[in-house]
């Protein structure tokens, strides 16, 4: 077990893909920080996710998209999947000790284990807590890292209470100017 670099172009990942690949910074009242999209064109292999007892769902294949949000100053990064009719799948949040641009100018994260699905009900699972204990545990991220990621989890949970998803709900606009945008 260690800890994983997560590349918004999903160049990290091992499985072959076509990807149209887009981002921007946006400077604005209720978000600063980059936001990035990804098409994937050419999936040969499928990713379908159930989140605990919840039904099974699609996640990856042709023509999904991937709306990643890097808030500046946070630890997480919000994945917003969105299917080819233009409908929300979920939200799905990584909590993470950091982020910052590969040389290329492409925002990443390092992940810390602990994951909060949002579905477009509300409803809410919180995921991978057996993942960031064993990470503990084995000395893959230190006690300040495992109470980092408590207290984001912690924190954003208490934002969803006090606001509701609607701070989420800025990804029709950010799919719509990103569409427009010419690809990297």
């Amino acid at each position: 077990m260690k800890m994983k670099r997560k590349i918004a172009d999903l160049s990290d990942w091992n499985q072959k893909l076509q990807v149209t690949y887009r981002q921007m910074f946006v400077e604005e009242e209720d978000f600063k920080g980059y936001v990035t999209r990804v098409q994937f064109d050419d999936v040969q292999d499928p990713i379908w996710y159930q989140p605990a007892a919840h039904h099974r769902y699609l996640l990856v294949d042709d023509q999904y998209v991937w709306l990643q949000y890097f808030p500046s100053n946070a630890n997480y990064a919000v994945t917003t999947v969105i299917d080819p009719q233009g409908a929300l799948v979920h939200h799905y949040v990584d909590i993470h000790a950091g982020s910052g641009v590969t040389a290329d100018g492409v925002p990443y994260f390092d992940d810390l284990f602990l994951d909060l699905v949002i579905l477009p009900s509300g409803e809410r699972f919180v995921l991978d807590v057996e993942e960031l204990e064993e990470a503990k545990e084995q000395a893959v991220i230190t006690s300040m890292q495992w109470k980092l990621a408590y207290k984001t989890l912690q924190d954003l949970q208490q934002a969803i209470e006090d606001a509701g998803t609607a701070w989420l709900g800025r990804w029709k606009r950010d799919e719509e100017r990103l569409s427009v945008i010419h690809h990297l």
